[in-house]
């Protein structure tokens, strides 16, 4: 899988066209390949991973960004089930006004992309590692989160990912 800095696919793509270093593009399979080779050489061949695969799991950073942290083609088509959802809009615009309904929406696309990437890295861990974990961390780290606020829109992004959840529901939750 080479390193991350090798292979520039794996981070986010800005709006400019640029590639954003410090934020990884979920959507790309070379990402999910980038994070289970780090995994391999730490779990299988014992060597070192970096901060972010330790002994027991490996761990995925939530970037909190104001919506989708990466305009790739394949995050952008994953986000259009919520952007482009005009029902869902209205439900929220009506109950929150326009400016927080587009953050809402913003946030549910962000954590759908996020979600699919989550299910996939955990079904190649429990399947190849099955005693290890997939710890998700919010970022940035130096901002406390105290409590349980994250862990329903975490949730809700990997259970509609997953379509365990009707995304034209999720504005209750």
């Amino acid at each position: 899988a080479g390193t991350a800095s090798s292979n520039a696919v794996v981070f986010a793509l800005n709006q400019d066209g640029m590639r954003n270093r410090s934020v990884l593009c979920y959507s790309a399979p070379e990402t999910l390949a980038f994070v289970l080779g780090s995994c391999r050489r730490a779990w299988d061949l014992g060597l070192g991973s970096g901060a972010w695969v330790t002994l027991t799991s490996v761990n995925i950073w939530f970037p909190s960004t104001p919506g989708l942290a990466c305009h790739c083609p394949a995050c952008r088509k994953t986000a259009a089930r919520f952007r482009d959802d005009r029902k869902l809009r209205a439900s929220l615009a009506a109950k929150h006004g326009d400016h927080r309904a587009f953050e809402i929406v913003e946030a549910l696309a962000h954590e759908q992309v996020l979600g699919l990437f989550v299910r996939q890295l955990c079904e190649a861990v429990k399947q190849r590692w099955p005693g290890k974990q997939v710890v998700i961390n919010m970022a940035p780290a130096d901002i406390r989160k105290e409590g349980s606020s994250y862990d329903l829109p975490l949730a809700m992004g990997i259970l509609t990912a997953d379509e365990k959840v009707a995304k034209d529901g999720i504005e209750t939750y």
